[in-house]
């Protein structure tokens, strides 16, 4: 029962973050994103960002780096492990 408090609390604490954040910005909402959505029909972040005067985070160079692929280990019928 515990889990279940904590996660309806953790939930609970998002709903309640979002919803006052929306309170917090409704005019820019019924202003800005509406007229904006209007006139586009879909927006991204970096829009909303400059409606809300955020500077955009300068874009990050793509690295060559390839994360390792995972492995799992298979017993198959009691022989030594397999990496598969």
């Amino acid at each position: 029962m515990a889990i279940d408090d904590e996660v309806k609390n953790f939930v609970m604490d998002g709903y309640n973050r979002a919803r006052q954040i929306l309170e917090d910005n409704l005019e820019l909402l019924h202003g800005g994103v509406a007229k904006l959505l209007l006139e586009k029909e879909t927006i991204d972040g970096k829009e909303i960002d400059t409606l809300m005067g955020i500077e955009p985070e300068p874009e990050k160079e793509p690295t060559e780096e390839k994360a390792e692929e995972p492995t799992i280990d298979v017993t198959i019928e009691d022989e030594e492990k397999e990496t598969v």
